[in-house]
């Protein structure tokens, strides 16, 4: 399959990486990006609405906001691999320990959490996708932002996919790269923007991926650089690629 795209405009954050320039200096190996439960402070939103939000939640509220800030219409895809863990976590560690969990705890820990306090946030009441690919996240979220650009016809859709860091115990049973971070995508209609190529192959095949970095994180690293060789992330099953 293939489909071509158009990156209108990107923003990204991470602890300890926030600016474009924080963001070119991580791109060529002079940043690392940090693994706590820092988080954006969300300046632009009321005390109460931010009070009780999760590291993810702020992450993406953040990148969407520089995106898209609001009001304004635009359909939404978000993706997460982890979803609200660190809730998660705490509603684990809360029913084995008394057998109950609060109501107000878990009002903030279903997965599509994030992109619905961006809508609230951002007065957009257009639909969103929320979706889950394991380590195929971030493609999976692409390849489904340009179908629904395409089977809409609007000229423009928000892609984020962000994940936050993982808690012990959770953390133990992680075998891919956790790094907190949030990516987000304005992905346009093509008559401004960074045009790309992409291409999802499908069959049995080694798989190759970074042991360090997760795929948006690879994908961002790549659209910073010079972008001369294509960019391929391999999940053993599929290959997705783009240039």
């Amino acid at each position: 399959m293939r489909r071509d795209a158009c990156v209108k405009a990107w923003s990204a954050w991470a602890p300890g990486t926030s600016s474009p320039d924080e963001w070119a200096e991580w791109a060529a190996g002079r940043r690392v990006i940090e693994r706590s439960d820092a988080a954006p402070s969300l300046d632009h939103l009321p005390v109460l609405f931010k009070r009780r939000l999760s590291q993810v939640s702020r992450m993406v509220l953040h990148v969407g906001h520089q995106l898209s800030p609001g009001p304004r219409e635009v359909k939404t895809v978000y993706a997460s691999e982890y979803g609200e863990v660190g809730r998660q976590a705490a509603l684990t560690a809360s029913l084995a320990g008394s057998g109950e969990i609060s109501p107000s705890a878990f009002s903030l820990s279903v997965f599509n959490t994030p992109v619905a306090l961006l809508s609230m946030a951002e007065k957009n009441t257009e639909r969103s996708v929320t979706l889950n690919a394991g380590p195929e996240s971030f493609e999976t979220a692409l390849w489904e932002s340009l179908a629904l650009q395409e089977r809409s016809g609007d000229p423009e859709v928000l892609m984020i996919a962000a994940d936050e860091v993982i808690p012990a115990p959770f953390d133990e049973l992680v075998a891919t790269p956790n790094i907190p971070y949030a990516l987000g995508l304005l992905l346009g209609d093509g008559t401004s923007g960074v045009r790309l190529e992409l291409e999802m192959e499908f069959g049995r095949r080694q798989d190759d991926r970074d042991a360090l970095h997760p795929s948006g994180l690879r994908f961002l690293r790549w659209f910073l650089g010079d972008r001369l060789e294509p960019l391929r992330l391999d999940h053993g099953h599929c290959t997705f690629s783009v240039k």
